[in-house]
């Protein structure tokens, strides 16, 4: 969820809680002023009334001295006094329910009598106009809610408009292309501060990349010269006729492990290279036709290990890939498959729209299938095996953001690599 929904949602709650309670507070303050005023007014009437009751022995004429309905009765005896306001319905002639407001009052006159005094104000207008004051309170409270949330989504929007802005430049940063992307500038000072903090991060990460790149590949160059000279001298060596049986079996060993180093070399350069990014052309690829001839160039090993090929190519997958890592993928997973198997073995090879599936038979694993993947890591004592080639799958795969799954049941290995993980975005798309 971005942070602008969020703070728009926080806003909403909290301002929904804030009016819900304005709005009752504000009903019952005015339903209390309400009160008090007809409170009031029927005090002023039971004055009038019992002012007249204490200067005369009869009833007084009460006619014209109220807008409600007044009760009046004079007792012999001394009565309690009390004062009592109370809510209370009456019924019209017509039988429909009318409230009233109710000011009872018992008093004592000079002479010791008592009498009674009973005012009645309709609550009718009043709780109308309560009514009506609540209903626009109502409203009055939806739009100001409305208007507060319309206002802080765009004014946040506005606020944050720099992040954006940054951040869609952060995402055209291109490691590989030694280029900073050009940051908006804000006049908000935490936008300009984080600015600054990008920018430096960013001058960091290109010198480490500079640094690790130029380190990798003057490494891989003054390896490979050393190994080349070693190759070269003995074979010059094993090209003299006075070695005897024993010294040329040095020199062959010499020669073996020389050429390994040389493969690892490779190999590790290779997956610097996919971590540098420097693989970054992409082409239409067709692993049918590659798949076909590497098989082809390996004929003679298939035979010698009497190994049976099955291929069924059912679609071919629609992936956007540098030629040589997808070269790369076939060649290590169809020479994983040769180099492991067994004698007189199998290999399924399925290819569809949607992934490349190579089932071959081998011996069974003794650790997960998962760390297979892993550099240096192999199961096979077999002398090629470098424990390289996985590796590399699995950064080819991981670096166009594909599937894999390698599974082992006994002695029948199953590798699938999904090209439908791939609409994801890519590491150089913007």
């Amino acid at each position: 969820m971005k942070l602008l929904v969020r703070t728009t949602i926080y806003m909403v709650f909290f301002n929904i809680i804030l009016f819900i309670t304005g709005g009752i507070l504000f009903y019952y303050v005015f339903k209390s002023y309400i009160y008090r005023q007809i409170d009031n007014n029927l005090m002023v009437e039971m004055q009038l009334v019992r002012d007249e009751i204490l200067h005369s022995d009869t009833l007084p004429d009460i006619a014209g001295k109220s807008r409600g309905i007044i009760h009046i009765s004079l007792s012999d005896k001394p009565v309690r006094s009390a004062q009592v306001f109370i809510d209370t319905v009456l019924k019209t002639p017509g039988g429909d329910e009318v409230t009233y407001r109710y000011l009872k009052f018992l008093g004592n006159k000079p002479d010791g009598t008592g009498y009674f005094i009973g005012i009645f104000h309709s609550l009718e207008e009043r709780k109308e106009l309560l009514q009506v004051v609540t209903l626009y309170i109502f409203f009055l409270i939806i739009t100001l809610l409305v208007f507060a949330v319309l206002m802080n989504y765009f004014v946040s929007r506005k606020l944050w408009s720099s992040f954006y802005k940054t951040l869609k430049s952060l995402r055209e940063f291109d490691l590989s292309g030694m280029k900073k992307p050009l940051l908006w500038k804000s006049n908000i000072t935490e936008f300009q501060e984080l600015n600054k903090v990008l920018d430096e991060m960013m001058d960091k990460m290109i010198l480490d990349f500079n640094n690790v790149k130029d380190f990798t590949n003057y490494a891989s160059h003054e390896i490979r010269t050393p190994l080349a000279v070693i190759s070269s001298k003995t074979e010059i060596l094993m090209q003299a006729g006075n070695l005897t049986e024993d010294q040329m079996r040095m020199l062959i060993r010499i020669q073996e492990s020389a050429l390994r180093l040389t493969r690892i070399n490779q190999g590790l350069l290779i997956i610097s290279k996919i971590d540098n990014y420097e693989y970054a052309e992409k082409k239409e690829v067709f692993f049918g036709r590659m798949i076909d001839e590497y098989l082809d160039k390996l004929e003679d090993m298939l035979e010698g290990k009497s190994i049976s090929i099955t291929r069924e190519y059912t679609g071919e997958p629609a992936v956007q890939m540098h030629p040589a890592l997808a070269e790369l993928l076939v060649i290590n997973l169809l020479s994983n498959a040769i180099k492991h198997n067994i004698d007189h073995g199998i290999i399924e090879i399925v290819l569809s729209e949607n992934s490349l599936s190579i089932r071959n038979t081998g011996s069974p694993l003794s650790a997960p299938p998962e760390e297979m993947f892993e550099k240096f890591r192999k199961e096979s004592a077999h002398s090629e095996s470098l424990g390289l080639g996985l590796s590399i799958v699995k950064k080819i795969v991981d670096f166009y953001r594909l599937g894999i799954e390698y599974t082992c049941s006994g002695s029948l290995h199953h590798i699938v690599v999904h090209f439908t993980s791939q609409e994801k975005k890519l590491p150089d798309e913007s």
